[in-house]
Parts: structure tokens; sequence; C-alpha cells
């Protein structure tokens, strides 16, 4: 009779972080100080301090700076300034790393009507 021998793989109780990105877009001109998108999260999720990672377009730049804000379940967590230039600029709220976990909320309010502010879509890089 032969001897069964176990196979032990210790790598197989680590995890890599997987990455997840959650994208928000909006054809067109924004509409004034709206919510743009709300999203529930199914499972958990981490982003890094600041949004490291996380992009930002538009199709006309803004006159002005315009800043939307970012909301966890009704409550601020940081801002997007998208600059004259058409830079984005993603900061979480005292530099902080925000996580998620199911049921959390994240949210963004879209700044004050521009004029030429036209086709904004973000990106947050985040991992689960």
């Amino acid at each position: 009779m032969g001897k069964a021998t176990k196979i032990s793989n210790s790598s197989a109780s680590t995890t890599t972080p997987q990455p997840y990105d959650v994208t928000f877009a909006y054809p067109g001109a924004p509409p004034n100080a709206t919510v743009l998108q709300l999203i529930c999260f199914s499972r958990a999720v981490a982003m890094a301090a600041n949004f490291a990672g996380s992009t930002g377009h538009c199709g006309g730049n803004p006159t002005a700076t315009a800043v939307y804000t970012v909301y966890k379940n009704g409550a601020t967590i940081g801002t997007v300034t998208v600059s004259t230039g058409g830079v984005f600029t993603f900061a979480t709220t005292s530099g902080a790393a925000p996580s998620f976990v199911a049921g959390n909320t994240l949210s963004i309010l879209t700044p004050i009507t521009d004029a030429t502010l036209s086709s904004v879509t973000m990106t947050f890089a985040g991992t689960r």
C-alpha cells in the first residue's frame, strides 16, 4: 500500500491585494452642486492616502478651479480639484487612507456650475 504525503503550500495562506478601481463619469457639463455618483461597496476596499494612483480627465477644462467633494457614508473624506489646465489633484482629509467595508457608500458632490467644465471622469485606485 502506498503512503499518502500531505503537501503544504505556505504561500497559499497569504493573499496579495488585487486592484479594485472605482470609476465616476459624467458626459457633458456636470450639474450644479449635485451628488454625481453614489455607489455601495459589496466588499472591503482600501484606498491609499490622498487617493494615490487615482486619475482624472475632462473634455473641457474649467474656467476657474473646480473642486469635487468626496464622501464616505455622507461624511467628507477628501476632494478632487481640477485646475484650469485640466490637472486633477486628489486629496484625502488629513492625508488619511480611506477604507470601505461591504455596505459603505462613496459619493461625489459636483462643484458650482462652470461654463466650460465638461465630460469629467475620475478613477479612484483601490485594492481588495
